[in-house]
């Protein structure tokens, strides 16, 4: 893990890196001062959550889906 922090990078990934880390911290603050935007974007990760949620089955319906 040491190498892969302590690797040469050419000017251009470095600006990519800082340009990438100034975005999500703009992006951060911008949601924090925002009510409506915090709730929106909570009901948009619950909606995602919610998706992709596995449905409790029984161990009959388990077995018949294994089986099919």
């Amino acid at each position: 893990m040491i190498k892969s922090l302590s690797k040469k990078r050419s000017s251009q990934e470095l600006l990519n890196i800082h340009m990438k880390t100034a975005l999500v911290i703009i992006i951060g603050v911008l949601l924090w001062q925002s009510t409506d935007a915090r709730k929106f974007t909570s009901n948009m990760l619950q909606q995602a959550s919610d998706l992709i949620e596995p449905q409790p089955q029984t161990i009959g319906e388990k077995i018949d889906s294994f089986l099919d």
